[in-house]
């Protein structure tokens, strides 16, 4: 069993109220007072949840759980982020994925969207060096600097995440990511040809583990020229990334 600490002090101000509105606490205002009653609350045990998760507006926490990922995705996928932006982010996600998984889906297409986002989160925790395979305990630690000796108060929420994830992977939004590549393909004129192109963003994309689908997505970031008004006129018409790529000789090689 995996053990990840969740510091709540890296939460948003929505978040650090969904946080407390499940526990059965609201109407607190400000991010210092919320932040001192989720520490009074680890430090007296009391951080157990409370209330029907089936009263959550499903359509509502879907929509801002992609937002958040879409947010963290731009940045973790990147690369580009600190140590402190990497706790930041670690228990961000965590939250998310605490989040997704007191949902109650009454179909099975919002059931596919929990998973897929599920998948999300569990994608960029390996970006970040994370492992969330299986059992997943959730430590919520009051990190405040203390002039005590004392080690801070913890408590904790076991979840199994592999649990309703699926088979299916997903990058939110992938020409956030899909941008950050390296490499672009303009035409006849392009430095490189075309076959050494779509060999290079293949190899890209099985390194990131990026479904064909999600690369046809945002495979308009990567072209520029003559190859763009070639996708902005006819690319956009594909289904598939095969059908993309057996009507890519139209471009040049």
């Amino acid at each position: 069993m995996s053990l990840i600490k969740l510091n709540f002090r890296h939460l948003l101000c929505d978040e650090l109220k969904y946080e407390l509105k499940i526990r059965g606490h609201e109407n607190v205002r400000t991010v210092a007072e919320m932040r001192s009653r989720i520490s009074t609350l680890i430090k007296t045990s009391q951080l157990k949840v409370k209330g029907d998760f089936t009263e959550l507006d499903i359509d509502y926490e879907l929509e801002t759980c992609e937002n958040k990922l879409n947010d963290i995705s731009s940045v973790v996928s990147s690369g580009e982020f600190t140590p402190s932006q990497k706790e930041c982010f670690l228990s961000r996600i965590l939250h998310i994925q605490l989040r997704l998984s007191r949902l109650a889906p009454d179909n099975e297409e919002i059931a596919e969207k929990v998973s897929l986002f599920m998948k999300e989160c569990q994608t960029l925790l390996k970006l970040l060096n994370v492992s969330t395979s299986g059992d997943v305990k959730i430590q919520y630690a009051d990190d405040q600097p203390s002039q005590t000796s004392r080690p801070p108060a913890v408590t904790t929420e076991t979840r199994d995440f592999a649990m309703n994830t699926g088979e299916l992977r997903i990058t939110l939004d992938p020409s956030r990511s899909v941008s950050k590549w390296n490499v672009r393909y303009s035409g006849h004129n392009s430095r490189l040809n075309l076959h050494a192109f779509l060999d290079r963003i293949d190899t890209f994309r099985t390194s990131k583990d990026i479904k064909e689908q999600e690369l046809l997505r945002g495979i308009s970031d990567l072209l520029e020229g003559e190859a763009l008004q070639w996708y902005q006129s006819y690319g956009k018409s594909y289904s598939t990334w095969i059908e993309f790529v057996n009507a890519t000789g139209l471009v040049g090689r």
